[in-house]
């Protein structure tokens, strides 16, 4: 009997612990599914930004913007701590549209993260630029962001854009919920860890890390003018869906953004891949757009 019952006591404590160690398999298709439903609901109050406003803003020059910041953690955190918390404070961008097939709606998913509890996001200006300037045939509806606990709210504020950095910060509407935040870093050295969260061809909430591995000024064309981009390298993977998403430290501290990839061939074989930059914009970048 005393052994039954210590075999029962056995089984239960390891049901116990896997309950604990174990993680959600994420069912995709599910999640893009339900972001579509909470698109029409929003759709019908028409609560988020519209795309007129949008494409006034986009050619706007804007100031620093004030915000109070949360302070930097100083405390490294393992892989998993570091996912684990931040996956709270990062977010799914969605475009809602119509496409010219069918009556369905449609999400285009971007990431994005937020660095105040009352709904401060960030994210890249091309993020917003693609909502508010869609293809031919295509009808944007709504913009919005989804929080990892499946809450919807709608983007209603574009507070600061700069197209020379790639990146945007937005105002949701949160009805009053605080939310959770990423605390900014002041920079990172080459070689320091880097981590990031986003959402690559629909893998939602995909975390991957790897190391800063270079930072320069860019040469870009901005308006048929030249002009320069700050760019960090780094070796973490990310995909299209991925972009806007946060770069953390060991701390759990943004570093940087992702904006985008570059692919380099071998000039005598174009078709010979050899390297795949990964561009994200430095926090420093971020920094520069705001008052603390």
């Amino acid at each position: 009997m005393k052994l039954k019952k210590y075999i029962i006591g056995v089984a239960l404590c390891s049901l116990f612990i896997s309950k604990i160690y174990a993680q959600e398999f994420i069912v995709n298709e599910q999640l893009i599914s339900k972001f579509e439903k909470s698109a029409d609901s929003l759709i019908k109050v028409n609560q988020s930004i519209s795309v007129t406003e949008c494409k006034k803003i986009l050619g706007k020059k804007f100031e620093k913007v004030n915000l109070s910041l949360n302070k930097q953690k100083n405390k490294k955190l393992s892989p998993n701590t570091i996912y684990e918390t931040a996956k709270h404070a990062t977010v799914m961008i969605g475009a809602a549209y119509l496409c010219p097939n069918c009556e369905k709606t449609h999400v285009n998913i971007a990431s994005g993260y937020i660095i105040q509890s009352e709904g401060v996001i960030v994210t890249n200006y091309h993020v917003v630029n693609a909502y508010a300037n869609m293809r031919e045939g295509y009808k944007p509806l709504a913009f919005m962001v989804r929080l990892f606990n499946g809450k919807t709210f709608p983007i209603k504020e574009i507070i600061a854009l700069s197209q020379k950095d790639d990146l945007a910060i937005l105002k949701i509407q949160t009805n009053g919920d605080k939310l959770p935040a990423l605390s900014l870093s002041k920079g990172a050295k080459i070689g320091e860890p880097a981590f990031v969260i986003g959402h690559p061809h629909n893998m939602n909430y995909h975390f991957s890390q790897g190391n800063v591995n270079y930072k320069f000024s860019d040469q870009i064309q901005l308006e048929g003018k030249q002009d320069r981009r700050d760019i960090m390298l780094i070796s973490a993977d990310y995909g299209v869906g991925s972009s806007g998403g946060p770069v953390l430290n060991e701390n759990g501290n943004v570093i940087g953004t992702v904006s985008s990839t570059k692919t380099l061939s071998h000039y005598e074989n174009p078709s010979s891949i050899q390297m795949v930059l990964k561009k994200t914009i430095p926090v420093e970048s971020l920094l520069n757009m705001i008052n603390q």
